[in-house]
């Protein structure tokens, strides 16, 4: 195998892995089959209604905020202050 298959089948293992689990499930259990795929749907749906306000958010704040302050208060002797804007800007994130 070349080295660009295995780095992708190294980083993407684990939803390979749940495909294929999925696939003998569904081929073993066939009744399973419309739950297993009707709970795949729902999952990617909801992740698209979720991302793209998260992803805006983060643009915004990567905009609204210089990389400095960034830094400066989230480096390594930041102590509760840097633990404090972590938590934040991580419920920032999550909207």
């Amino acid at each position: 195998m070349s080295s660009v298959v295995k780095s992708t089948l190294k980083r993407y293992k684990f939803p390979i892995l749940m495909l294929v689990l999925s696939t003998v499930i569904s081929v073993a259990l066939p009744e399973k089959a419309p739950l297993i795929i009707s709970s795949a749907l729902n999952n990617f749906a909801e992740m698209l209604s979720v991302l793209p306000p998260i992803f805006l958010l983060m643009g915004l704040m990567d905009i609204w905020v210089p990389r400095e302050a960034f830094v400066k208060y989230m480096g390594e002797h930041s102590g509760v202050i840097g633990i404090s804007l972590a938590v934040f800007i991580g419920a920032f994130a999550a909207g």
